[in-house]
């Protein structure tokens, strides 16, 4: 190959290089454009955010753009204020990245928490970016700081979010110290939630909440997990939810509780349209079919151990099983199942609510109807 020749391949390389790099920045910018031109539909697209921004409008403002990069303004339009938050954004092959002005943000914060915070000490940052290539959008917020006097540990948060152009994505929230001028503190909070598109709606998979140290006037909460997920999904939207709990104290009731739900059939589509409204979300959960209890464990806690006369609560151990139907529509359904508990040895009660079966002491629990039996006799 002569020089020349040499010479013409590389420009033309060069060439289709350079035009296929501008190709993929131009498709980003207009991917981009079209994510913010869209950002007030977004938000309120998913009930998390929706109830954030419930009353605001949520718009970008384009301000200067070029090939590479570009600023703007999001305005968050509520009935009182409108909230300005500078964004700049750089363009790449097939990917972008945007940041907001902290400090912008840490003014409407600080401004709307009901929270001790130190201003001078606060800082916040947002981030996002965007992937042509993969098809998906992260976003990250991180705050920090301390406490007016310095009294007790610093606040943190840390949010991060990833959506992809299918509709499926993912939500993570961490926050520790978080203290409020009312007496609620918690220590630590971590919450994960992912959801994914079902032919045409959105339904959240698996929902999990841990939290640490809780304290809301005479409440308090040492530990709890928690996990909620949706099965058996169908085209319709209905679903069952399967729910799983542990912790050390359920309201004084039952201790260091080990619990697995399942509750079906729910529709989301029911779930949505109740937003905001008490009475249609009671009619969308009394909607439910059955509850089935695969094991509901733990210690009697103050209010049982004082209600059936149970002492030294810490050493019975309980566990439990079984499923109740609803069988009819809304307030006229009808219950039926039972419920069966077992004690690891015989309470100090009267005799009537444990009775020795097979070697193990017993409490059946039966509803027909709207009647309530105890190892078979009527209770209520």
């Amino acid at each position: 190959m002569n020089t020349k020749t040499l010479v013409g391949a590389l420009t033309a390389g060069v060439l289709v290089c350079g035009g296929i790099y501008a190709g993929g920045v131009a498709l980003t910018g207009l991917k981009v454009d079209d994510l913010l031109s869209d950002l007030d539909s977004t938000v309120h697209s998913s009930s998390y955010t929706q109830s954030l921004f419930e009353n605001d409008n949520v718009i970008y403002e384009k301000h200067d753009s070029s090939f590479f990069k570009e600023t703007g303004v999001v305005l968050i339009k509520g009935d009182a204020r409108t909230l300005r938050l500078p964004v700049e954004i750089e363009k790449g092959f097939l990917n972008a990245s945007i940041s907001i002005d902290g400090n912008a943000f840490k003014e409407a914060f600080l401004s709307k928490s009901n929270m001790p915070l130190d201003k001078d000490s606060a800082s916040f940052e947002i981030r996002g970016s965007y992937s042509a290539l993969r098809r998906k959008a992260n976003v990250s917020f991180r705050g920090h700081s301390d406490y007016v006097g310095n009294s007790i540990r610093p606040f943190d948060i840390d949010f991060t979010s990833t959506i992809e152009d299918s509709g499926a994505g993912d939500f993570k929230v961490y926050i520790t110290n978080c203290h409020f001028y009312d007496d609620v503190h918690v220590g630590s909070l971590k919450f994960t939630s992912n959801f994914k598109p079902e032919s045409d709606f959105v339904i959240f998979d698996t929902t999990e909440l841990n939290a640490r140290e809780f304290k809301a006037d005479n409440f308090y909460i040492g530990s709890l997990d928690f996990m909620m997920a949706s099965e058996n999904v169908d085209d319709s939207g209905s679903f069952d939810l399967n729910i799983k709990a542990k912790g050390e104290s359920l309201l004084d009731y039952i201790n260091n509780y080990n619990i697995d739900l399942t509750v079906g059939r729910l529709n989301v589509h029911a779930l949505e349209e109740s937003r905001g409204d008490k009475q249609k979300l009671l009619e969308a959960l009394l909607n439910a079919s059955y509850l089935k209890i695969n094991h509901l464990d733990g210690n009697p806690g103050e209010v049982l151990g004082s209600y059936f006369g149970i002492k030294d609560l810490d050493k019975l151990n309980l566990t439990s099983e079984g499923q109740f139907d609803f069988i009819g529509v809304y307030i006229f359904k009808k219950i039926r199942g039972n419920l069966v508990i077992k004690a690891d040895k015989k309470p100090d009660d009267n005799g009537m609510l444990f009775v020795e079966k097979n070697g193990e002491y017993v409490c059946e629990l039966t509803v027909k109807d709207t009647k309530i039996f105890i190892n078979g006799n009527r209770f209520l």
